[in-house]
């Protein structure tokens, strides 16, 4: 294979002569290109190795539980899941993770549909990239992007952004062949794709700027039923989420822009800082601190390898922008001046016009579909990274996988025009120059390759403390694992309940994964540490499964039940244990008191119970009230029963919280409180309690039942007293658990 490029501007491949016996050929000169092979091995290894411990949080489960939903309530998804900005997600994410959902309800192969499909994609890079500028600036950009340590992160778990940078690749495809290659009919798949990518995720909106400019450079090739057609596919991709829009009347509308109104817009460089992080050879710390290399002792990086692979890595760290800068520029030039850019590449210009000055560049640059297939491939680039200067909420390094692998393409369309120019004026050199600047972009494909498997198996041996984002860390190995042997250890000692708490990453994942387990169990939320449900003494020994940097459930644990450590199920991150599994058997409870509600909670104390967990001096009081459930909830689909508080302190103060619960136990008891400050005096309250039930939200037309992954909740009923009051009154009382070394576990 020669490594030099053509001195034609044109693609290499051709399409003339399109017969069957044509097309034959070309796929078997595809199947005879030899540097696909190993790009594409490398590719899928990094990204599909070791998938189970991958994350798996709220979102992950929200998403997967979408999908997996259509076929177990047979229904058809109108929404995905909820934005952070309050409005919900289109459902064609939810759509692409319905092929892994249809076969399984085990997440582990969202993930690796989800890896495969962007190992396709390091494919699509190699051939749009042959197809358009080459062959020797295709192998590069692909083994660049096979490698990249960002698009490896963003490629192993289930996300809608993940899914961004293929489908990205693939509108690509339209629009140069409607520029470069001059077809008529682009038009209609890249409108179906844009209206596809835009669902994705709403950063791709962004992308109508390279479209408009493929419009304007292609316009001769845009037929009238093409434009037709393209906004007929457009009303067509968007019909589910239509009529999820419809159904409440748009409301989403307005919550998009009173969440952008909230926030005066502001410019910064922070876009510039995740568009360089993107093509960075270690990708994790580099998004949570300027420097690149990781400071975990741990790390495979600092205990395996000497010093001066540290110092490679940080030299292509920052070497990478300013290639990409100077492809930038040689491409600049490339439009701008082509004239002299043939008189340094050595390569001839036809000249289309006598004229001079605008007039006569315009004549060429017309004449001349490489030249355009830059611009558009410019205006992918930086476009819409000027966009995203000026935001009013603040960008996130997933917004930009829509700029993936530009970035590679133009690195390696700089060195391959290095290439060219250095063979034009120094043709003895010609052999020299090339093993040199290929060697140069060999050595940028094995440092990034050397940087992102380290950072790879760094990742899927938790040796990642240094980033305080990955503090709670917890992957779907790790849940599943916990969630297993609670659900093994129930069924050996014959225990019929297992609790188990969450927090804002777990309690959706656990709320999804443990309604696999075959033993019953209830999941709550303790995020804010304000609700804790016990077995009743009727029920036995029970098994509880909670987050162990909750020092507080700890201390309930010990001081209302019998509780036995049986074991710490661990996670990724061994320097923090990531559950306890206890052996409880609860003690018996006092006598309900009078005055309490006449249903759904029995009040067992009329007092407010203080808790103190470690030190006084340097704990805050759990204050809280002891009730008895009074009748049972069966697990539902995605279904939720709620217990909303209201504590009316003495001086007016009022402190509210909810309780979330995904079945209940007539018999258990709920300990429901909240924080005092440090130093006050517990005082007297009256408490009143409402109760719901939250249920998925659907909809109905003829035999199609739609879903959302919206929750409605039935309207709120204030429970009442015997003598017909809604709120209890209080007392205020003090309990010191005896456990006195607290910081001891």
């Amino acid at each position: 294979m020669s490594l030099t490029l053509s001195k034609h501007a044109s693609p290499p491949d051709n399409d003339a002569g399109d017969t069957a016996s044509a097309r034959k050929k070309r796929i078997f000169a595809w199947l005879r290109t030899w540097e696909l092979y190993p790009i594409v091995f490398v590719a899928g290894f990094l990204r599909l190795y070791h998938l189970d411990k991958s994350l798996f949080i709220g979102d992950q489960a929200n998403l997967f539980r979408i999908a997996r939903d259509a076929f177990t309530q047979a229904g058809i998804p109108i929404t995905s899941t909820s934005s952070s900005a309050g409005f919900m997600h289109s459902p064609i994410p939810a759509y692409f993770y319905m092929l892994p959902a249809a076969f399984s309800g085990d997440p582990f192969w969202a993930n690796v549909a989800t890896g495969l499909f962007n190992t396709a994609a390091v494919l699509l890079a190699y051939v749009f990239t042959r197809r358009y500028f080459g062959r020797p600036a295709a192998i590069i950009t692909a083994a660049l992007y096979a490698t990249g340590a960002a698009a490896i992160e963003f490629s192993r778990f289930i996300w809608q952004p993940n899914l961004v940078a293929p489908f990205t690749i693939i509108f690509m495809f339209p629009l140069f062949e409607g520029v470069v290659k001059r077809r008529k009919g682009w038009l209609v798949p890249a409108l179906l794709l844009f209206g596809v990518l835009g669902q994705v995720h709403e950063s791709a909106y962004l992308l109508i700027f390279p479209l408009l400019a493929a419009v304007f450079l292609a316009w001769k090739t845009i037929r009238w039923r093409d434009v037709v057609l393209g906004l007929l596919s457009l009303v067509v991709v968007y019909i589910p989420y239509l009529v999820w829009e419809i159904s409440i009347n748009f409301g989403d509308i307005p919550t998009l822009i009173h969440s952008h109104r909230n926030t005066p817009p502001h410019i910064d460089s922070q876009a510039i800082r995740f568009y360089q992080f993107l093509i960075s050879p270690f990708e994790k710390n580099s998004v949570v601190r300027t420097g690149v290399l990781p400071s975990d002792p741990r790390s495979i990086l600092v205990s395996s390898w000497p010093s001066h692979f540290r110092f490679i890595l940080s030299f292509v760290h920052f070497i990478m922008p300013i290639l990409l800068i100077y492809g930038i520029v040689a491409a600049g030039i490339q439009i701008l001046w082509s004239r002299l850019y043939a008189k340094l590449a050595g390569t001839s210009v036809e000249a289309t016009s006598t004229g001079s000055g605008f007039r006569r560049w315009w004549a060429d640059f017309t004449a001349a579909p490489y030249r355009q297939g830059l611009v558009l491939l410019l205006v992918w680039q930086l476009v819409p990274l000027a966009a995203m200067l000026r935001h009013t909420l603040p960008p996130e390094p997933h917004y930009l996988l829509l700029f993936f692998p530009g970035q590679y393409i133009l690195i390696a369309l700089f060195i391959c025009a290095l290439v060219q120019i250095c063979q034009r004026f120094r043709p003895r050199w010609q052999p020299l120059v090339n093993y040199s600047l290929y060697g140069f972009a060999g050595l940028l494909i094995a440092t990034q390759l050397f940087g992102s498997t380290t950072n790879l198996f760094d990742n899927i041996r938790g040796n990642f403390n240094d980033s305080p984002m990955y503090t709670y860390y917890n992957d779907l190995h790790s849940l599943q694992h916990a969630l297993a042997e609670a659900d093994q250890i129930a069924q050996q000692r014959h225990i019929h309940r297992i609790y188990i708490t969450g927090d804002d990453s777990t309690v959706l994942s656990f709320g999804y994964l443990a309604e696999q387990m075959r033993t019953p169990t209830v999941v709550f939320d303790t995020l804010l540490q304000h609700c804790l449900v016990l077995p009743a003494p009727s029920a036995g020994p029970a098994l509880f499964l909670e987050v162990s940097y909750k020092q507080r459930i700890d201390d309930v644990l010990k001081y209302y039940t019998n509780a036995t450590l049986l074991d710490q199920p661990g996670r990724l991150n061994s320097t923090w244990v990531a559950f306890k599994l206890y052996l409880i058997t609860p003690k018996p409870e006092p006598a309900p008191v009078s005055g309490s509600f006449t249903s759904d909670l029995q009040l067992l104390d009329p007092h407010l119970l203080q808790l103190t967990s470690g030190p006084s001096s340097m704990s805050t009081p759990w204050v809280h009230t002891r009730w008895q459930l009074m009748e049972s909830r069966q697990p539902s689909w995605r279904t939720y029963y709620e217990y909303n508080f209201q504590a009316q302190l003495d001086g007016g103060v009022i402190k509210e919280f909810k309780c979330s619960f995904t079945r209940l136990w007539a018999g258990d008891e709920l300990l429901a409180g909240f924080d005092m400050p440090l130093g006050t005096s517990v005082p007297r309250a009256s408490v009143q309690v409402s109760t719901s039930t939250s249920v998925p939200t659907t909809f109905t037309s003829g035999f199609i039942t739609f879903q959302s992954f919206t929750n409605h909740e039935y309207p709120w009923r204030i429970l009442q007293t015997a003598d017909g009051k809604n709120r209890i009154m209080f007392a205020s009382s003090t309990m010191e658990s005896p456990l006195k070394a607290f910081g001891a576990r």
